[in-house]
């Protein structure tokens, strides 16, 4: 995964949540309050999704149908 670690080196990972298959990874970071959306086949970010703060936690569910966020209190 050299091409999103070159970018994002000197950004802290708060949270990470891999899908049951291990094809996508959801990170959130300590930069924004949004989550990042990783193809690990081609080793690039797909999507972002913004949420209101950031989260503490990531958890997926069994099915990978759902993850679940934590925030902090």
């Amino acid at each position: 995964m050299s091409a999103v670690c070159a970018n994002t080196r000197s950004i802290r990972v708060v949270a990470l949540a891999p899908t049951p298959s291990g094809d996508r990874l959801y990170v959130a970071t300590a930069a924004d309050s949004g989550l990042a959306v990783v193809d690990r086949y081609t080793e690039s970010a797909k999507t972002n999704i913004i949420l209101p703060e950031p989260p503490s936690d990531l958890r997926m569910d069994q099915l990978g149908r759902y993850l679940l966020a934590r925030f902090p209190k």
